[in-house]
C-alpha cells in the first residue's frame, strides 16, 4: 500500500500545495486573532475567569508548549527529510509532510495561546507564546529549496 505522502510525485504540485496548506493555517490563526481581539474591543468580553493563578498556569502551558512542541516539530520535519532523502534533494512527498508537521505544531502553539488568552479575558504575556509560533509560520514558508539537487558549496572545484 503506498502512503499518501509517496503519491505526491511533482516538486511544482507538492509545492503549490504546501503553500496553500501554509496560507490556511496561517490564516487560521490571524482569524482567530481578530475574532479574540474584536471580542474584547467590541464584544465587552470579560474571560472566564480573572483569577492570577490561572494566567500563570496558561502561560507555563504555552511557553513549555512553545519550547516543546516547535523543537519536536523541527526534530520530526528533519526525520522526514532524511527518510525520504534521494540522490541529492528530499522527495515532494517527505518536503510536504515534514512540513504540515512542524507547521501544525506551531498552530497547535498558536491556537492554546489565544484560547488562553480568551479564558484570561485580555491580551497579555498569555499571547505572547501564540504570537511566537505564529511568526515560526511565517518564517517557514515553503520555498522547495530542500526538494532541489544540491552540491556542496564547500567543496572544493574539480581541477581543470
Amino acid at each position: 500500500m503506498v502512503s499518501q505522502s509517496e503519491q505526491i510525485q511533482d516538486p511544482a504540485a507538492a509545492l503549490l500545495t504546501l503553500r496553500i496548506l501554509w496560507a490556511a493555517m496561517l490564516g487560521g490563526v490571524v482569524t482567530f486573532g481578530v475574532v479574540v481581539a474584536f471580542l474584547f474591543t467590541k464584544g465587552g468580553y470579560r474571560g472566564t475567569s480573572s483569577s492570577p493563578d490561572l494566567e500563570r498556569i496558561f502561560l507555563a502551558i504555552g511557553f513549555g508548549a512553545l519550547v516543546i512542541a516547535v523543537p519536536i516539530g523541527y526534530f520530526i520535519r528533519n526525520q522526514s527529510y532524511k527518510r525520504h532523502w534521494q540522490g541529492q534533494a528530499v522527495t515532494p512527498g517527505g518536503y510536504v509532510t515534514g512540513n504540515l508537521i512542524l507547521l501544525a505544531m506551531c498552530e497547535g502553539v498558536a491556537f492554546f495561546s489565544l484560547v488562553a488568552t480568551l479564558a484570561v479575558g485580555a491580551f497579555g504575556w498569555v499571547t505572547a507564546p501564540g504570537v511566537l509560533a505564529a511568526a515560526g509560520m511565517l518564517v517557514n514558508f515553503p520555498t522547495g529549496r530542500p526538494m532541489m539537487s544540491t552540491t556542496n558549496r564547500y567543496e572544493a572545484p574539480p581541477p581543470r
